[in-house]
Parts: structure tokens; C-alpha cells; sequence
């Protein structure tokens, strides 16, 4: 079921990571169908993961989830086009926050600010600003991923540094209809977001959102059974300040 948790759930828990790379995470949607699929994917994520989480949506994104029942899940604002109360403008106190973004989902629409630099409403002005790990996931209607125009617009965001995973053939959630280009699951996100924070350490850019890893986040519940959210034993140079 393309851009849901995925599957039946022993197998969406199967595909999930034992951990998150991250502990506060911004999540920038836009107009797409599978804006629809936030509640859930934010569910998730605060159920199973010690991590922070904050939303920013198109107005697009807005008629087709409620920021009420996302701020309720994630208890804390979710943030509206528009919304900019207070001394510091919503898009810097987002792309302050997160340790690192993921876009989603990201119409052919939105792809194509961000690949031209355009900042006009939240979600895009929140990319904009955002200087840690950022994952894009594309949502496309049927037809579109093989234009020349989106094409050029996925290997630009690549080339500028954003994290495009390979697009995904799945039933469109708007048609029914199978093709490619449709939004990952949430577990498929994950894994590109693991990506992304992988290579950020790696190269150094954008390493600095991202809080030293000295444990997991949290471990994730599977089968009934908890894993250890215990820190593994810190080794004995560490222990007397031998340890980076």
C-alpha cells in the first residue's frame, strides 16, 4: 500500500529500524494525497521512537489533513502556511529545531521550487533554511515521472544535496492506479532518512544538526517485547574521559 506504514503490521514492524538516527525531526508536507497519511505516520513514530517531532504543511497539505489532530499526536504546534505568530518566523524556529527534514510528501509541484531555489510558502522556505540531513520523497500523479522536466528536477535536488530516494512503482492512493513515482511507506522513509544522516556524518555536510550518537534513540517494540532502550556500558577510557 504505497505511502502507509506498509503491509500488515508484523510485517511494517519487520521493515522498521530498531532505532532513529535522529531525536527531533521535521516533517514538511505538501499537497499531495499522501499528506492524508501524516496522522499515522506521526503515530508511529511517537508510539515507537523517543523522538520530537514538528510539522509544516502547504495549505494544500492543510485541506487534506487536520494540524489539530497532528499536534495532538505529536504534542506541539503544527505549523500552517501562514501561521508565523511570534518574534521568530515559523519557517527559522522549524528549520532551527530539526536535526534533520523529510519531505513528504513532495508533489511534482513542490520539486520543482525546491530544485529552482523558490521559497514562497512554509514548506519550501523551510527546505530552503534547513542546513542538516534533508530526504525528499516524491508523490507523483500517473505520467509524470518520466517528463524530462521532473527528471531534471529530481537530479538537480540530488545534485544540490538533498537525499531523492530511487522513485517507487506503487498504486497511486488518489487513482488506484500502478505506477512509478508513487510515495514510500513509512518504513522506506526511514531507511532513506538513515541514508541521509549516514552520509552527513560521512561528509560532513550538515553533520552539524545532528547531536553526537552515542545511543539509539529508543528501541522499537516488536513482538510484545521491548528492546533495550538501556545505553550499552560506556568502556572503561570512557569512563575516565579516554573516550571521544
Amino acid at each position: 500500500m504505497g505511502g502507509g506504514v506498509g503491509g500488515t503490521s508484523e510485517r511494517a514492524v519487520a521493515r522498521l529500524p530498531r532505532a532513529l538516527p535522529v531525536r527531533r525531526l521535521v516533517i514538511a508536507s505538501g499537497g499531495g494525497i499522501g499528506a492524508a497519511l501524516m496522522p499515522a505516520w506521526a503515530a508511529w513514530l511517537r508510539t515507537n521512537y523517543a523522538v520530537e517531532l514538528r510539522f509544516a504543511l502547504t495549505r494544500s497539505a492543510a485541506r487534506l489533513v487536520s494540524p489539530r489532530a497532528l499536534a495532538a499526536i505529536c504534542g506541539a504546534r503544527a505549523y500552517v502556511d501562514g501561521d508565523d505568530s511570534g518574534p521568530v518566523p515559523a519557517h527559522l524556529r522549524l528549520a532551527r529545531f530539526g536535526e534533520a527534514l523529510i519531505v513528504a510528501p513532495a508533489t511534482a509541484n513542490l520539486i520543482g521550487k525546491l530544485a529552482a531555489g523558490v521559497a514562497d510558502d512554509l514548506v519550501s522556505t523551510v527546505a530552503l533554511c534547513f542546513e542538516g540531513p534533508t530526504v525528499v520523497i516524491p508523490s507523483l500523479p500517473p505520467g509524470a515521472s518520466g517528463k524530462p522536466a521532473v527528471l531534471r528536477n529530481v537530479q538537480q535536488l540530488r545534485a544540490d544535496g538533498y537525499h531523492v530516494p530511487a522513485l517507487a512503482r506503487g498504486r497511486s492512493l488518489a487513482t488506484g492506479e500502478d505506477g512509478l513515482g508513487a510515495m514510500l511507506d513509512l518504513p522506506a522513509a526511514l531507511a532513506a532518512l538513515e541514508t541521509a544522516c549516514a552520509r552527513a556524518r560521512l561528509t560532513g555536510v550538515g553533520a552539524h544538526k545532528l547531536e553526537p550518537r552515542r545511543r539509539p534513540a529508543t528501541g522499537l517494540r516488536r513482538k510484545g517485547r521491548q528492546l533495550s532502550r538501556k545505553p550499552r556500558r560506556r568502556l572503561r577510557a570512557e569512563s575516565t574521559g579516554g573516550g571521544s
